[in-house]
């Protein structure tokens, strides 16, 4: 069987994009997305990365 090596970046909508990626560098050392392919983006240590959708009623 096939299994996926990674996922090059997960994107969603925010109502302040900005404000929002500040937020995840000051506080989760997640470096904001690069303005072109010359920049450089976040990179995590190699280890586990969850992925778990939730039911849309979650609390």
């Amino acid at each position: 069987m096939e299994k996926v090596d990674g996922f090059g970046g997960f994107f969603f909508r925010a109502k302040d994009p900005k404000a929002l990626a500040d937020w995840y560098q000051r506080h989760l050392g997640i470096d904001p997305a690069p303005g072109g392919y010359s920049g450089r983006c976040w990179e995590q240590a190699p280890g586990a990365t969850i992925f778990a959708p939730f039911a849309q009623d979650t609390e």
